[in-house]
């Protein structure tokens, strides 16, 4: 499928849900901005049309950018190999930094978003609605706070491999 009949079907698809469109750098891998409360929608939806064949997740990366956590879907087909579509969605923080907030979970749509969606909770502190299953933290060596947001502040002064040497 060529680029532009992904962008003209994903118009079709996700009309009413998509806040803003452009490519992704300089390359023609479109990108579509939709409301963090309509991704698990748009991500059924993409994914279970037969001219997208978007079947897979490749991967789903975060960062942070004026007070909001930007999750950034980079979708594929298993046949083609290729990322064909990048769909974002952004959540905004709370002012104070340390307490979680809400985000959809696309986890039921593919399954491997699960492990990319635990950790992006623990680093960033966002809690995937509707995920598939919780894993325990993974990160929890005594740090309070959310490592990858811009306004956390260390105050751990032993690491992992400390407390492992310790144990010994």
């Amino acid at each position: 499928m060529e680029k532009n009949d992904v962008e003209l079907k994903v118009n079709e698809l996700l009309s009413k849900k998509i806040i803003e469109k452009h490519k992704l750098g300089r390359t023609q891998v479109p990108v579509v901005w939709v409301e963090n409360k309509n991704i698990s929608e748009a991500a059924l939806l993409l994914s279970q049309d037969p001219t997208l064949e978007l079947d897979m997740l490749d991967h789903l990366s975060a960062m942070e950018a004026d007070g909001a956590v930007v999750l950034s879907y980079f979708l594929a087909s298993k046949k083609r190999r290729k990322i064909d579509l990048v769909v974002r969605s952004s959540i905004l923080l709370k002012n104070d930094g340390e307490k979680t907030v809400d985000a959809q979970s696309v986890s039921s749509v593919w399954q491997v978003a699960a492990g990319f969606e635990n950790e992006i909770a623990e680093l960033f502190g966002l809690n995937f609605v509707g995920a598939l299953r919780e894993q325990p933290a993974f990160f929890s060596y005594g740090i309070r706070g959310f490592p990858l947001r811009k306004k956390f502040k260390n105050e751990h002064t032993t690491t992992f491999f400390e407390e492992k040497k310790g144990d010994a």
